[in-house]
């Protein structure tokens, strides 16, 4: 039986809408296919350009990443592990301190003023209070190595340093010790303290993460405060001051800022493998958006990824210069990043560390040659019975050379005084304003870094208002 033929009108438009829906879904087709390519030449083209960048550090600098850093970081003995005896003496001491009113008698103990009785009896009710982690602390007086372990967290930036983050209350209950033994004029022991927390500093050691640093570097910073205080109130002996000057050397030589850059840029490496490979979600972190966005998130931190990188090859070439040309390598590296693409979002949050830790590290140092300038100054006063009349007097005995100005370049001003001498820094504005100092505030323009040193005679002396009632 045959099939009857449709009418004419009916076949049209059937074959009309065919086609039509043909032309849609081509259409669909191609605009899902276009992007599609798009994003897998740009997947193709950021990938490699990745993987370029990474296997030439690799060729370059084998070991740099965070694991392969942290299985190669100095391996300190249990007996000589200052971070031991940070964390148990962290465990005994009261969690709040240092109280709020001890902290301001620590930090405002300046020159060769003796503490207002008031804030000995206080200073020393508190430290009574404290005698078991005091005991456990002033064990870093010979503990001058320290490794701290370190459980990453999966997102790196999440990491808790439980024990480093007791070194600054332990630093301070030992710097208050060094107080107290100042006050009872018993220098050998004050300088014993100071040492202890300048080591309560050193038991981090090459821990790769800038907070890490950052905690060690203040300690020392305290410390060399501690060290003036105690030359300001009495005379510690010869070999104390020997031992000392030693130590600070050695930790002059310490590369902090190298330990910060090569171990910053490890970790910054190991969180955008962990976001691009999706082991660590943008929701992680709070951000929504971009977890939703996935793949092409992922892509486009594929792509800052060699920029980020590019960026801490820079600050780690910066932290092997000298230090004085370090602050303007800075600034240009943060111009060159403040020109980088909108996409380098994370790469620019960077920034405000690097300058934050170099300016530390060139601080520190700074402070701590004039410390040991004040050392080597202070055996030479009780060696010969007068300060010398420049650094070049110091050496080659008390200093092997005179050390110069991290920020400069130039050798450290050294001034005498109608009552002892002065040893300073230009500080980071490197314009000399002739040794006008304010601890509190080294970064100031119009402020210096240094040590005031006071002649024997002068020392352990009564505010200037009761010198003049007397």
């Amino acid at each position: 039986m045959e099939t009857p033929e449709l009418p004419s009108a009916v076949v049209k438009p059937r074959r009309v809408w065919l086609r039509l829906l043909k032309r849609v879904a081509l259409a669909l087709l191609v605009a899902v296919a276009v992007p599609a390519v798009r994003q897998a030449w740009h997947h193709y083209k950021v990938t490699t350009k990745l993987q370029e960048t990474l296997a030439e550090i690799d060729r370059t600098e084998p070991g740099w990443r965070l694991d392969e850093i942290e299985a190669h970081r100095e391996q300190i003995p249990d007996g000589e592990n200052g971070a031991r005896v940070v964390a148990e003496a962290g465990k005994l001491l009261s969690r709040d301190w240092p109280p709020k009113e001890i902290a301001e008698i620590i930090n405002r103990a300046r020159g060769n003023e003796p503490l207002e009785p008031d804030d000995l009896r206080r200073l020393t009710k508190e430290l009574d209070a404290q005698r078991p982690a005091l005991e456990e602390a002033r064990k870093l007086s010979f503990r001058s190595k320290g490794r701290h372990h370190i459980e990453y967290a999966r997102d790196i930036l999440g990491t808790l340093l439980k024990d480093q983050s007791k070194v600054p209350s332990v630093t301070q209950l030992l710097l208050g010790d060094a107080l107290r033994h100042d006050e009872l004029a018993n220098s050998h022991e004050a300088l014993l303290s100071c040492r202890a927390a300048f080591n309560a500093g050193r038991s981090i050691g090459d821990e790769p993460l800038a907070v890490s640093q950052l905690i060690r570097n203040r300690s020392i910073v305290q410390s060399c405060r501690g060290i003036e205080r105690a030359l300001a109130q009495g005379e510690p002996p010869m070999e104390d001051l020997a031992e000392l000057q030693n130590l600070l050397a050695d930790e002059d030589g310490f590369p902090d800022l190298n330990v910060c850059a090569r171990g910053e840029r490890a970790a910054w490496q190991s969180l955008f493998e962990a976001l691009e490979s999706g082991d660590v979600s943008p929701s992680d972190r709070g951000d929504w958006e971009a977890a939703l966005a996935g793949p092409i998130i992922r892509d486009r931190l594929r792509e800052e990824h060699p920029l980020m990188l590019e960026v801490m090859n820079r600050w780690l070439a910066i932290a092997s210069l000298p230090p004085e040309e370090q602050l303007q390598a800075e600034k240009l590296l943060h111009s060159a990043v403040d020109h980088l693409p909108d996409l380098a979002t994370m790469t620019r949050s960077v920034m405000p560390a690097v300058a934050k830790v170099g300016d530390n590290s060139r601080n520190k140092h700074a402070l701590l040659r004039c410390t040991m300038v004040a050392l080597a100054a202070e055996r030479y006063r009780k060696q010969r019975q007068r300060w010398p009349g420049s650094l070049k007097h110091l050496c080659p005995l008390f200093l092997p050379a005179e050390p110069r100005d991290p920020h400069d370049g130039e050798i450290l001003r050294y001034r005498r005084l109608v009552d002892g001498v002065l040893i300073y820094s230009v500080g980071p504005d490197r314009v000399d304003n002739n040794g006008n100092l304010d601890p509190k505030n080294p970064n100031a323009p119009g402020k210096d870094i240094g040590i005031r040193l006071w002649d024997a005679a002068q020392r352990r002396q009564p505010p200037p208002e009761n010198r003049k009632a007397k």
